[in-house]
């Protein structure tokens, strides 16, 4: 009888095995990448890096500064912002870092080792990296261009017995510039919650949506004056708009936007009007839930004289894969309008 027992706990420990390796395959079936990493030199086919676990990318920072009268190439009308009394900002340079790819180790190759390996012995190989997200369906929805690539630090899988943790191993590049993919190549977005209208560039305008936005509130600049009274005395002066957040699913391209960030990359960081030469502007509208249809009148935010500061990459992760996969953009408009 006793035999009988152990032998049926047996039996059961064997069939519960079973059942976590049958889910575990499953979900290493599931966890099939949905982004693709594909690294080249200059000239040459791209390679896709296989075993890929993980991408992070530094944030792109722009530099921006107030300023006294309207800087060089900016939009035509900022003249009529300082009329109206607005403080004025000149966009800078922009900034971006690092990009870590972690993969397997030994998983298609060693080529993050290799390029390491040529890098230290003085080859100084650069390489271009093409990053592509993908749609449920497969196909390509949003592309990443990081151009001459060099390698900075090459981190070894941490090899641990007493250690259940997934060894990886780690190369961490610095990037040369960044390009946003060709737009046009971009399927258009699910609708969200906020429409957001971009100047393209080319006399014409493109309509992307987004899941929120928050920021972007008009505010008094309050300047300190002295009396001769023992109490701080300060009364307003110009008026500003604070930083505006976008943010949204990254899987998909948004086409006004795309080209303006990477119009932004190349040197021309501001927002370009309906026909060329107007005042940038970026306008939202809400589209509101059926249950405030007739409870909620329309609202529409116009920024003027807009240009980005910070961009905010989305994460790229097979093991980290809870919640949604945001892109994040940050504004710094000069006027707004609220209607």
């Amino acid at each position: 009888m006793i035999k009988k027992s152990i032998l049926l706990r047996g039996l059961v420990v064997t069939l519960l095995f079973l059942a976590v390796s049958i889910v575990s395959l499953d979900g290493n079936a599931q966890g099939v990448p949905w982004f693709e990493v594909a690294v080249a030199e200059p000239g040459a086919v791209p390679v896709t890096l296989q075993g890929v676990q993980e991408l992070s990318i530094d944030d792109i920072v722009f530099d921006y500064q107030a300023v006294a009268s309207p800087p060089p190439g900016s939009p035509v009308d900022l003249s009529s912002a300082q009329q109206g009394d607005y403080r004025l900002y000149s966009p800078g340079q922009a900034h971006w870092g690092n990009a870590r790819i972690t993969v397997d180790p030994g998983v298609g190759g060693d080529s993050q080792y290799q390029w390491w390996q040529d890098a230290v012995s003085g080859k100084g190989i650069r390489k271009n990296i093409s990053v592509t997200l993908f749609k449920s369906d497969k196909t390509a929805g949003r592309r990443y261009n990081f151009f001459d690539c060099f390698p900075v630090s090459y981190q070894p899988p941490n090899l641990n017995s007493a250690s259940s943790a997934h060894a990886t191993e780690r190369l961490t590049v610095n990037i040369g510039h960044i390009e946003f993919a060709d737009p046009e190549q971009s399927s258009s977005a699910v609708p969200g919650n906020v429409y957001v209208t971009f100047g393209d560039g080319n006399g014409g305008s493109v309509t992307d949506t987004w899941d929120s936005w928050g920021g972007g509130e008009p505010a008094l600049i309050l300047s300190q004056i002295y009396t001769g009274s023992p109490f701080r005395i300060e009364i307003p002066g110009h008026k500003a708009v604070e930083e505006l957040t976008l943010s949204s699913s990254a899987w998909l391209g948004k086409k006004g936007y795309d080209a303006w960030i990477t119009r932004a990359l190349a040197g021309s960081p501001w927002l370009s009007g309906p026909k060329g030469t107007e005042t940038g502007y970026i306008l939202l509208r809400f589209r509101k839930r059926p249950e405030l249809l007739r409870t909620l009148p329309d609202r529409s935010y116009t920024f003027y004289d807009c240009f980005p500061v910070r961009y905010v990459f989305p994460r790229l992760s097979v093991t980290n894969t809870t919640g949604n996969v945001m892109e994040e953009v940050s504004i710094k408009p000069i006027r707004v309008e609220l209607k």
